[in-house]
């Protein structure tokens, strides 16, 4: 039975695929639509497969998510007033720092959200995981062709483009599980999808505005650091957009004064010490454990101890798994991707012929994001297995202007 609902949620929501207006305004085509939406949902199933393995679904937030869930539809069904209000519901006696692991409402918020959207889930599908995943995964598509849309900016399909966008294999892994990363990058491509639309017809659109603040507030419950570097990212686009010949003035002014505020914060208040949370993060990756663990040395709240780091931290984000690392399929299949990676970006400098397929200020924006979210994991991961989950979110807008701009035939 638990197959047969499956089967028909991938023909029912593979069809709806096809008739989206936002999807269909990609000018992806039908085929092409159907074959990213089919790889996404195949992708899900092994991301479940994957993880209901006995030696992992103990410690499987996905499966934890899904199980936690079904008592949250009998609660939907039964109370659905009270069900919707606990999401905005404390239990604590006391007022939740925002950066807190425990005894925080807004760590707990985290999680509460992916619950409870399975738990609607759970509804039409009658509890079932896999077809739970298909639904997510038509939410989760919309970020990768927001994505393709703002990279394209014509109506001409561009196969290398999609490719990057949809197919990276540790972004589609992570991405397309039944997890938060699907909604996380959906909310972002969304974001960046609005915030286009307005500076291309230089006019402030207060709808798309409004949604933009909707899912900035769904970023910041989900993982609020990406909130935090999201907001100088495109701070940085617009004025580069209106003033492109001082884009790097630009950067380093905007990134600079965010330094300064970073490390200013342990000054202004004990509670919002940035740097202080920086090394809680790291702490608490060190204290998982694990055969992946990465030596390195006492990291420190101030800005010398920080900035001695800074090797370390790009050596993590950038450079690991190392291949004396390669001790698993999983770290293999990493490490391929990640030497792939960096062979993109070597040709696209060496490459005497470029292909402008993107504007600068764009191009601009999807460097200081990228580069700022993979250097915040390089001071908090210390997990070499760890990184990769953490690195796929952005590598679409590494990838994708490198490989775009190499002089491609479109097609």
């Amino acid at each position: 039975m638990e197959i047969f609902i499956t089967i028909l949620y991938c023909i029912a929501f593979t069809w709806l695929v096809t008739y989206t207006p936002f999807f269909i305004k990609s000018h992806l085509g039908k085929r092409l639509l159907v074959s990213f939406f089919i790889i996404k949902f195949l992708a899900a199933f092994s991301y479940g497969l994957f993880f209901s393995q006995a030696n992992m679904i103990a410690t499987s937030d996905s499966w934890n998510y899904f199980l936690l869930s079904k008592g949250e539809t009998d609660w939907l069904l039964q109370n659905p007033f009270a069900f919707f209000q606990d999401i905005f519901s404390s239990g604590y006696h006391h007022s939740s720092n925002l950066f807190l692991q425990t005894n925080s409402y807004w760590n707990d918020l985290k999680s509460n959200i992916i619950i409870k959207l399975m738990a609607l889930c759970n509804v039409i599908t009658f509890k079932n995981y896999y077809a739970n995943a298909v639904i997510l995964n038509y939410l989760f598509f919309f970020g990768p062709v927001a994505i393709y849309r703002v990279f394209t900016f014509s109506e001409k399909k561009n196969l290398v483009i999609a490719l990057s966008v949809f197919c990276i294999p540790s972004f589609l892994f992570w991405c397309s599980g039944a997890h938060k990363d699907g909604i996380l990058f959906s909310c972002i491509g969304m974001i960046i999808y609005f915030f286009n639309n307005q500076l291309q017809k230089r006019q402030v659109n207060y709808l798309h505005i409004f949604y933009m603040l909707l899912l900035l507030i769904v970023i910041f419950a989900l993982r609020n650091f990406l909130a935090f570097l999201l907001l100088p990212a495109l701070f940085v686009w617009a004025l580069s957009d209106f003033h492109p010949n001082k884009k790097w003035l630009i950067v380093t002014g905007v990134f600079g004064i965010g330094l300064l505020f970073f490390f200013l914060t342990g000054y202004l208040s004990a509670s919002y010490n940035f740097p202080e949370y920086i090394i809680k993060k790291q702490a608490e990756f060190k204290a998982l454990g694990g055969g992946s663990q990465i030596e390195l040395p006492l990291l420190e709240p101030n800005a010398i101890s920080f900035l001695k780091f800074l090797p370390y931290a790009l050596d993590v984000s950038f450079c690991r798994p190392h291949f004396s690392e390669w001790k698993s399929l999983a770290a293999i299949f990493s490490g391929l991707e990640l030497l792939g990676f960096w062979i993109i970006i070597i040709f696209y400098f060496f490459s005497k012929k470029k292909n402008p397929i993107i504007n600068t200020s764009f191009f601009v924006f999807c460097c200081c994001f990228a580069i700022s979210v993979l250097l915040l994991c390089g001071y908090t991961v210390t997990l070499s297995g760890a990184i990769t989950r953490y690195r796929s979110l952005v590598l679409p807008f590494i990838i994708t202007p490198f490989l775009a701009g190499l002089g491609w035939k479109k097609g």
